[in-house]
């Protein structure tokens, strides 16, 4: 018997991930980087409406959008880039895709950064053994209130409620971001000093900017669960994120402390130039700065950042090993 291509196995693991109860579904992809996506996914599934990013008119945009909003068998496959472009093929997309903002996300996937280039290896794994690897976990982490974080040559302690952690591995009904593939929780504090070997990732470009952050070349220090002080040999990085921080206050706080559990992701990313949304996935810790976990009135910012550590070792409190990636 002949196997799945890699191509069809990431298909077919894309698939799982897709809630049931959807007969039919429309499909937002780009022509610059989904065509092949785009056509496999259409022999795949069934396809109520397809809307190619720098084809489509923006009034068709608009009104698929409207067309399904509140049909409960129609389901949202968005794929979308963020390349700094602000127009797409001389199209700005931007205020015709606003009315997909209206759906409800237990009938929506959406794909940041998931290109032909790089789908293969970000679905490469199936979900439920992302969900195997992050249940055993966060078994291990139960009554573990005091963590203790190395990254390169630097330490810091981690306090959080051994309750708090909620599992995403894309098999979720809530989980509508793919890849997936976390535990995360709201930490109680976080301090000392944290060496940023890895990607900075959010809503802010530091990904795009700066890629792949080398050793030495960013240090965070952290006193009670906020940035106080940004070291490293990268100068232009570091005045950067001290802007950040400084017009947006709210940014130093650490609102997520995140354990990625996608291996496929972790092979993903370090053959990428730039830094994608979804690194954050990647095998080992990752600190959310900014916007927390949960919606909530008055929050500190809109904006979030993930620290994604590349390399690391984390232990609980009795020097018992966690994790080490």
């Amino acid at each position: 018997m002949v196997g799945l291509t890699p191509w069809a196995t990431a298909i077919r693991n894309f698939i799982e991930c897709l809630p049931a109860g959807i007969e039919r579904w429309v499909l937002v992809c780009d022509r610059g980087y989904q065509p092949a996506l785009a056509r496999s996914l259409h022999d795949a599934l069934p396809i109520a409406e397809s809307i190619l990013l720098g084809r489509d008119t923006l009034r068709r945009v608009r009104a698929v959008a409207t067309r399904y909003v509140d049909d409960p068998e129609v389901g949202l496959l968005e794929f979308l880039c963020f390349d700094g472009e602000p127009l797409r093929w001389g199209r700005d997309y931007q205020k015709a895709m606003m009315p997909f903002a209206e759906w409800p996300p237990e009938r929506v996937r959406l794909c940041f950064d998931v290109t032909d280039s790089n789908f293969g290896d970000l679905f490469s794994e199936p979900a439920r053994r992302v969900r195997t690897r992050g249940r055993t976990l966060r078994r291990r982490l139960q009554g573990e209130e005091r963590l203790a974080l190395t990254a390169g040559k630097s330490h810091a302690t981690l306090r959080c409620r051994t309750d708090g952690w909620e599992l995403h591995s894309g098999l979720e009904r809530d989980d509508y971001i793919l890849p997936s593939g976390e535990i995360e929780c709201v930490p109680d504090s976080v301090d000392g000093d944290v060496e940023v070997d890895g990607w900075i990732v959010g809503t802010i470009p530091f990904g795009m900017k700066y890629g792949r952050i080398g050793p030495g070349q960013l240090e965070l220090r952290f006193r009670d669960g906020n940035v106080v002080r940004v070291a490293g040999t990268n100068r232009l990085l570091c005045n950067d994120l001290e802007t950040a921080f400084t017009t947006l206050p709210g940014l130093r706080r650490v609102a997520e402390l995140g354990i990625g559990q996608s291996k496929a992701v972790s092979h993903a990313a370090h053959k990428e130039p730039v830094g994608c949304l979804w690194h954050e996935r990647h095998l080992g810790v990752h600190l959310g700065l900014g916007a927390g976990l949960h919606e909530a009135p008055g929050r500190v910012t809109q904006h979030h950042l993930d620290l994604v550590l590349a390399s690391g070792t984390l232990t609980g409190a009795t020097g018992r090993a966690i994790l080490n990636w």
